[in-house]
């Protein structure tokens, strides 16, 4: 019997050249991407809670009588009436102020146009009869303790009796120009007990007790 003989492998090797050379993978890094900041998100805003329309009923509207409603108009037009009345009232006393001064106005202006003459220049006032010293009667200098024969004028005489009532308090607190004279006022004046004294008629009582200069009779011919 022939043996069998087998062929012979021929083991086929490779050479380092035809090797394909296997990279791992873990080797490999990915590129690495930069991480950018991000801002921040805002923080929600809580949104305000939205009352609830809740219904209201309106209220009944009252129903007016016409009796009521002509009283309502009757007082109203009263109102009126009286603020009318007192809107008159003043524009009635501003009137009297303005025509007060207005008239006191031209007294100032006359007065002013008196005291100067044509050249701006004050005039030298005339003496009256109540700036021109006269001679007391004697029992007017007693009462003012001056001495006999003394002269004063008429203003002065006025001023020390003014003061002679205020110094005695003999001034009426009701009537102003009233006077009560005590016992020695009214026995200088020679004012009776049922006669009443005022600051208006107390120049009629003094003027008796100056001693006056004679007028002058007129010349005849």
């Amino acid at each position: 019997m022939s043996k069998s003989t087998s062929a012979p492998v021929a083991k086929k090797v490779s050479k380092k050249s035809d090797a394909v050379e296997v990279t791992p993978v873990a080797a490999v890094a990915a590129p690495v991407k930069k991480a950018v900041a991000k801002p921040a998100a805002a923080a929600p805003v809580a949104a305000a809670p939205v009352a609830s329309s809740v219904a209201v009923e309106a209220a009944p509207v009252e129903q007016k009588t016409v009796e009521q409603e002509i009283s309502g108009l009757i007082t109203t037009f009263q109102q009126q009436r009286d603020s009318a009345v007192a809107a008159i009232k003043k524009l009635q006393q501003l009137q009297k102020r303005y025509n007060k001064d207005v008239k006191e106005a031209g007294r100032r202006k006359r007065r002013s146009n008196k005291a100067a003459d044509e050249n701006g220049v004050p005039k030298e006032k005339r003496p009256t009869i109540f700036t021109t010293p006269v001679t007391l009667k004697d029992p007017l200098c007693t009462f003012l303790g001056k001495p006999k024969g003394s002269q004063m004028t008429p203003a002065d005489v006025t001023r020390a009796f003014s003061a002679y009532v205020d110094l005695k308090k003999l001034k009426d607190a009701e009537k102003g120009h009233t006077i009560h004279p005590d016992e020695a006022m009214r026995k200088v004046l020679g004012v009776a007990a049922d006669e009443v004294l005022t600051y208006r008629n107390i120049q009629s009582y003094l003027y008796k007790l100056y001693v006056l200069p004679e007028k002058k009779k007129p010349a005849t011919q």
